[in-house]
């Protein structure tokens, strides 16, 4: 039995990526404050999406490395 793709190593791995860029995306353009948010919410909102893309990346490198490289997965 063939199960769900997308719990598959790499294309987890491609997944993970995707959600990593599109954070990436939208941090910039909080920064460049295309998306707005009035007061010291704008701060605390890039803030918070900054440490999430941090944490995100290193989940994403980490796998990629156990899945492509060393095969732990």
């Amino acid at each position: 039995m063939m199960g769900v793709p997308v719990f598959q190593p790499l294309y987890l791995v491609v997944v993970l990526g995707i959600v990593g860029f599109l954070l990436l995306v939208f941090e910039v353009l909080v920064g460049l404050r295309v998306v707005n948010f009035k007061g010291s919410l704008h701060t605390k909102v890039h803030r918070t999406i900054a440490f999430a893309l941090v944490a995100w990346v290193l989940v994403h490198g980490v796998y990629a490395l156990g899945t492509i490289v060393f095969g732990w997965f």
